[in-house]
């Protein structure tokens, strides 16, 4: 984890081909990853981790932990979780199409790519991202 912040931001990146699953993504321990066509929504938590992958790596770790809640699921959610992971292998193949949001409030995640965006958050945007840092409150009078 970085001392200093960057400016708060996010890059978005439409997923249009299997060429695209090679960009590099940047992903930070306090970076919300939205991928809305899919209706995921991954959100830093205490023991979030940063890692650097390609688009195609992001997609197989969404598609890993689909399928580890499947095994616990119901059958319509068993096969919903199916069909999710068969759009996710579709997306690998260039079969399909998404737009990958990365929304990072310490501005250090990217897509290294120059058919990304990059904007800027704003305050009321920042307001409702999580940070995945545990939240302390330290009462002095409590002991």
């Amino acid at each position: 984890m970085p001392i200093e912040n960057k400016e708060p931001s996010r890059y978005s990146l439409n997923v249009e081909s299997a060429c695209d699953a090679s960009i590099r993504i940047v992903k930070s321990s306090t970076c919300t990853i939205r991928i809305p066509e899919l209706g995921v929504t991954v959100e830093p938590g205490p023991l979030s981790e940063g890692y650097i992958s390609n688009v195609e790596g992001l997609l197989s770790r969404i598609s890993k932990v689909i399928g580890m809640g499947m095994k616990m699921g119901e059958d319509e959610e068993k096969k919903n979780g199916k069909e999710l992971i068969d759009r996710i292998n579709k997306l690998i193949e260039g079969r399909e199409t998404v737009c990958i949001i990365l929304e990072d409030p310490l501005g250090y995640s990217t897509i290294a790519s120059d058919k990304a965006r990059k904007e800027s958050l704003t305050k009321e945007e920042l307001k409702d991202l999580k940070y995945g840092d545990s939240d302390f409150e330290i009462i002095p009078d409590a002991c």
